[in-house]
């Protein structure tokens, strides 16, 4: 196995300022890529040309330990905290030094399952400038294996993916670029080594390390089982604990046996066997002194062996690659992608819109209804950006498309308190291609769309901004239902247009549709409101043409008179139903 090719930032070394500015190449963009795990802080500087060639600059890697003593506390420990902001301050010295244009900064478990993480985000955002976006598990698995997979020859068959982290172990399956699993299990080398090794600093024996076994066996049985019924024919591990068995694995080899490509290592699980020996029955001084052993990983070394060797043995793998790409490069390949730098954001596109619609499907929305919404929602936002009605940015277009999907989810729940159930599920999903912001604007898009002006809930974690820039989306969605009410898409277009009086809203349906004029007359104030401007609305209907504010008054009236005779026979049923059980009791 090649040497890795991070350097070992010593705690909060400053070690950029010997880059006062690197010159940039005519055409050129620099790009970093900061990776916060639960064990380790990776830095990723990165070049590209104007034809889309990517040289790597610099890599810096420090073990934090960001997640020592969170998982078991739920929050942020205060020295891990300052580590970690020290650390950052001097990585944003670097990007400064190397001139770069864009940092694109993740955060995975510690921060994600903190109860303090957004306070965390925060803080880092206001003193280093790095604003992180906190991404899931089944989302960073996907990252994972976009990083990973670039690396690697094409292959026609499946290929299992396993990265071994300090909160989380991430796994995945794919085949030629198409994700076929994702799976994140809650065990990870510094979680482990909080619950099973705090009396345990030197030698560990076998029972317990079995124990270990049996608890990753415990909480991966049925992500094992979906893993495998994809049937994938190859195993390839990332992460710095995988890179130290191998090392470790490599150092025990005899002259002879020792074969190593420049990017890929192939050891054996005997071999994984005999390093998990070697390593159980050493004290913490000896496994510091092992060949390729940093200081830092020698607490989190046997949990995450634990983790590595029943992989192998419950994912039925006698052998296993080992790579030093990992999250940091598929965050970059992303970003790229979505930047347009190098092809692939149709790809991208894709596997969220499937994240979507999947999520959409499982509690058996309305197919047709949320297309129809989808395309009003995503046309009146279109044109109230033209028409200077909103100042948000054309990417919340793509956003409203997909909360539409989303916003019947709750139905199956409560039909009267549908979007704020619909609202929960989102923001409690996993979607592949959203960060954990992204999802929760999902969510928050939904929940304003119903209780525009009402109080936050507590289950989406958004700033005061972001909510007041979900809440002028909410508000487009909210018009996109109420014009397919009935669920018939009788409505074909809706264009808005700048009038004397204010805005005009000009509505076309297929056939007469009193239920979503009722629905657009009850919204009128509250959405003249909200966009600050009185708003006439025109309904051009095939057999009426153009009425002013509504349909053809024969069809309100016959819709009305319907209305009316409901009513008058739901009070006559209660009369007699009073006037029964007052003959009842005498």
């Amino acid at each position: 196995m090649k040497p890795s090719s991070y350097l070992e930032l010593p705690d909060a070394a400053d070690a950029s300022e010997q880059d006062s500015q690197v010159p940039l190449p005519e055409g050129a963009r620099r790009v970093a890529v900061i990776d916060l795990g639960s064990n380790s802080l990776r830095l990723l500087v990165s070049q590209v040309g104007g034809d889309g060639r990517i040289q790597v600059l610099n890599c810096v890697k420090s073990m934090v330990r960001l997640g020592e003593g969170a998982f078991e506390n739920q929050a942020l420990q205060p020295q891990a905290i300052e580590r970690t902001v020290s650390v950052l301050k001097t990585f944003a010295r670097t990007c400064r030094s190397y001139g770069v244009s864009k940092v694109v900064a993740v955060a995975t478990a510690s921060v994600r399952e903190a109860e303090n993480g957004k306070e965390f985000t925060e803080r880092v955002k206001a003193e280093t400038g790095i604003d992180f976006s906190v991404i899931s598990g089944p989302e960073e698995a996907r990252l994972i294996t976009k990083g990973v997979e670039a690396s690697l020859p094409r292959a026609d068959y499946p290929r299992a993916y396993m990265d071994i982290g300090g909160g989380s172990t991430e796994f995945s399956v794919s085949r030629e670029g198409e994700l076929l699993a994702a799976e994140s299990l809650r065990v990870g080398c510094v979680r482990l080594a909080d619950l099973f090794f705090k009396d345990f600093p030197d030698a560990v024996p076998k029972a317990k390390f079995r124990e270990v076994q049996d608890y990753v066996r415990d909480k991966s049985v049925m992500p094992f089982k979906r893993l495998l019924a994809k049937k994938p024919r190859e195993l390839i591990a990332s992460s710095g604990t995988a890179g130290a068995i191998a090392s470790l694995a490599l150092s025990m080899r005899t002259a002879e046996q020792t074969s190593v490509s420049s990017d890929i290592t192939v050891i054996t699980i005997d071999e994984v066997r005999a390093v998990v020996d070697k390593i159980c029955s050493s004290t913490a001084a000896e496994r510091a002194a092992l060949p390729g052993m940093n200081q830092k990983r020698v607490g989190v070394i046997i949990p995450g062996a634990a983790i590595f060797l029943t992989a192998m043995e419950e994912l039925g793998f006698n052998q296993i690659s080992i790579t030093d790409r990992g999250l940091r490069d598929g965050v970059l390949i992303q970003y790229l992608e979505t930047e347009g730098l190098i092809p692939g954001r149709a790809v991208e596109s894709k596997q969220r819109g499937h994240a979507v619609k999947s999520l959409a499907k499982t509690f058996q929305i309305d197919v047709r209804h949320a297309k129809q919404v989808s395309f009003l929602s995503r046309s009146l936002f279109s044109q109230a950006r033209e028409l200077g009605l909103t100042d948000l940015p054309k990417e919340w277009e793509a956003l409203l498309g997909y909360a539409s999907w989303l916003q019947e989810t709750g139905i199956s729940i409560s039909y009267l308190r549908q979007r704020q159930h619909s609202a929960y599920i989102v923001a409690n999903s996993d979607l592949l291609g959203f960060t954990q912001r992204e999802t929760h604007l999902l969510a928050a898009i939904i929940y304003s769309s119903k209780y525009y002006g009402k109080s936050h809930p507590f289950f989406i974690r958004l700033s005061d901004d972001d909510w007041k820039k979900a809440a002028q989306a909410g508000i487009f969605l909210c018009l996109a239902v109420g014009l397919d009410k009935s669920h018939r898409s009788a409505v074909t277009g809706v264009t808005l247009q700048r009038s004397e009086k204010g805005l005009t809203v000009r509505v076309e349906s297929d056939s007469p549709s009193p239920i979503e004029r009722d629905c657009l007359e009850r919204m009128a104030k509250s959405i003249a409101k909200a966009l600050n401007s009185p708003i006439e609305i025109l309904w051009t209907d095939p057999i009426g043409g153009e009425v002013k504010d509504g349909v053809p008054e024969t069809a309100i009236k016959a819709w009305r008179r319907k209305k009316a005779n409901r009513k008058k026979k739901s009070k006559l049923k209660k009369a007699k139903n009073k006037l029964k059980k007052k003959h009842h009791k005498k």
